[in-house]
C-alpha cells in the first residue's frame, strides 16, 4: 500500500505542476526531463537496495530541495506555488518515513540487507561520478523534515556533517566546482 500510494502522490504531483506550467504559458515537454532516478532505482533488484536510494536518498533530497523551494517562492511573491510544493513535502516526508521504516524492518529480519544497501549506495556513487551528475552540494539539508521523515538525530547530524565537508571540500584552492 506504501508504494501504491507513492505512486498516486508521484502522479498527483506530476498534474499540480503541469497545472501550474500551463498557468505561466508554459506546455508539456518545454523543459527536458531527466529521468535518472528512476531509471536508476529500476536497475536495483532488491526492495532494501530500491527503498534505500529512491526513498532514502533520492526522496529525502527532496525533503531539502522543496524546503528552500518553498522560501525562494514566497520571497518571490509566488505563494500560491509555495503551498503547492508545501503539500507536496508533506507526501515526499511520508515516502521517506515508509522508506526508513520499512528498511529497518527488513534489516531486522534479514541482516544480509545491509550488504544490498551498501552495495547500492556504491553502485549509485559511481553512477553519479559517471555521469557527472551534479550533486546538490549547494542544497542544504532540512534538519527538520528529515527528522519527521524518520531520520534519527545520529542520522541527520551525520548528513549536515557530510553535506559541510562537501562544501568544504569545493571551496578549497585547486578543487574543481560542480556547478
Amino acid at each position: 500500500m506504501h508504494f501504491a500510494r507513492q505512486c498516486w502522490d508521484e502522479g498527483r504531483h506530476a498534474a499540480l505542476e503541469m497545472r501550474y506550467l500551463r498557468s505561466l504559458g508554459g506546455w508539456k515537454g518545454m523543459y527536458p526531463i531527466s529521468n535518472l532516478d528512476w531509471s536508476v532505482v529500476g536497475m536495483l533488484d532488491s526492495l532494501a537496495a530500491r527503498l534505500a536510494v529512491q526513498n532514502r536518498t533520492f526522496e529525502a533530497g527532496s525533503l531539502d530541495l522543496g524546503n528552500l523551494a518553498i522560501s525562494l517562492f514566497h520571497k518571490q511573491g509566488r505563494d500560491e506555488q509555495a503551498e503547492v510544493i508545501d503539500g507536496m513535502e508533506a507526501d515526499e516526508i511520508q515516502h521517506v518515513r515508509y522508506g526508513n521504516e520499512w528498511l529497518r524492518r527488513l534489516t531486522d529480519a534479514q541482516p544480509r540487507a545491509v550488504l544490498e544497501i551498501a552495495q547500492a549506495m556504491a553502485w549509485l556513487q559511481k553512477v553519479v561520478d559517471a555521469t557527472q551528475r551534479a550533486t546538490s552540494k549547494d542544497i542544504p539539508p532540512d534538519d527538520h523534515a528529515r527528522q519527521l521523515a524518520g531520520f534519527s538525530s545520529t542520522e541527520v547530524t551525520e548528513v549536515v556533517r557530510l553535506h559541510k565537508a562537501v562544501l568544504d571540500r569545493s571551496t578549497e584552492p585547486g578543487s574543481p566546482r560542480d556547478d
